[in-house]
């Protein structure tokens, strides 16, 4: 799990998914699930209840057939005014854009205000800005039992601490929404 993530995170979260008694089955192609058995592709067969199958984000079939420029995913190419580099008059963001990085909540939400903001000058004629993302993202995965793993360039932190930090962080982000206020109905 976690391919690309460091040595460390990855270690850990085996570790933790051992620890809950998860089978891990990686590098196999899974067969359809029958009896409580579930085939695996190099011969071999898991005893098993329900199976849960993690993919990569996968774009609407849609958008494949939209003749979009999309990379093997599905995801409409963009370049970094966020255009797609097939049709000028189609703007992509969040997990159905392909922005040449690995896909992350963080670029997808921070993709929103200039995304908003090259929509709006689209729509004058003026020209656009190139939205320039940070390079790497802190990515925090919740490990259970209140602990986590927390991750940024190379460097990583796991327990207690990055679960206390994934928690401000939720929790912040979770204030913001229920502090917005709707519009009275005119």
């Amino acid at each position: 799990p976690l391919y690309g993530a460091p040595l460390r995170v990855r270690r850990v979260v085996r570790a933790a998914l051992a620890q809950a008694g998860v089978e891990l089955a990686c590098g196999v192609t899974a067969g359809a699930l029958a009896g409580g058995v579930l085939p695996l592709s190099d011969g071999s067969a898991l005893d098993a209840a329900a199976a849960l199958w993690a993919t990569g984000v996968m774009a609407p079939k849609f958008l494949l057939e939209s003749g979009l420029t999309c990379d093997p995913m599905g995801c409409v190419v963009v370049d970094a005014t966020l255009r797609s580099v097939s049709h000028d008059f189609v703007f992509a963001a969040g997990d159905c854009a392909a922005l040449g990085r690995p896909k992350s909540g963080v670029w997808a939400v921070r993709a929103g205000a200039p995304l908003a903001d090259n929509l709006r000058r689209a729509a004058r004629h003026r020209r656009l800005r190139p939205w320039r993302p940070q390079k790497d993202a802190l990515a925090i995965l919740g490990l259970g039992a209140g602990r986590a793993v927390a991750w940024r360039s190379g460097l990583s932190l796991s327990g207690r601490t990055a679960w206390r930090l994934k928690d401000w962080i939720d929790r912040r982000w979770m204030r913001m929404y229920k502090d917005m206020r709707m519009p009275a109905d005119p």
